[in-house]
């Protein structure tokens, strides 16, 4: 007989910020593309992903979108179901 061992995932809550990342991205170890909802500065997402330094951005190809980039902004990457699969 093969036992299959559930793990449940407990959903960490952080004061002023509610967890949005699909169940479909979930994690259980390791460092994981997220989306929490916050309040501060009125209603807004923090989004966790892979940076993409400035120096190699024009590196990765993204064909001039380099350029919408402002001073205090960053370039991340995460999985397209992060933001596909948020309403579901």
């Amino acid at each position: 007989m093969f036992v299959i061992p559930i793990i449940t995932m407990e959903i960490r809550q952080y004061k002023g910020f509610k967890e949005k990342t699909p169940k479909s991205n979930y994690c259980i170890l390791g460092s994981c593309p997220a989306i929490y909802e916050s309040e501060r500065k009125g209603d807004v997402y923090l989004i966790i992903g892979k940076l993409i330094p400035k120096d190699s951005l024009r590196d990765v190809g993204l064909g001039g979108l380099e350029e919408k980039i402002g001073r205090d902004e960053v370039l991340i990457e995460v999985p397209k179901t992060l933001i596909d699969d948020l309403e579901r």
